[in-house]
């Protein structure tokens, strides 16, 4: 289109990322953020973290670290990240077919 902003398809792109985004919940090996996850966090591309005893957890003041560092990887003026941690050995409901 004549007049069209060129960054205007980019910003639009930028924003279904966000939106997209904020329902998506990542997980990770390792005690510490990922660079990927870090930034897929600093980026809104990822409303949480899923954390798993197995693969993240070592102890009460590491695990306290860990979601310090997950949450300041957040910019400022941003909610919360979701911090879900697995109670593995737990009862599952798997969501089936439907």
């Amino acid at each position: 289109m004549i007049g069209m902003d060129r960054a205007a398809p980019n910003a639009r792109a930028a924003h279904l990322g966000r939106q997209v985004g904020a329902r998506i919940i990542r997980s990770f090996e390792g005690l510490r953020p990922t660079a990927e996850i870090a930034a897929s966090l600093a980026s809104g591309r990822a409303a949480g973290v899923g954390l798993y005893r197995a693969m993240n957890v070592e102890s009460p003041d590491q695990l306290r670290t860990l979601t310090d560092a997950l949450q300041a990887a957040r910019p400022g003026g941003e909610p919360p990240l979701l911090v879900a941690l697995d109670q593995e050995g737990g009862q599952l409901q798997g969501l089936g077919d439907g």
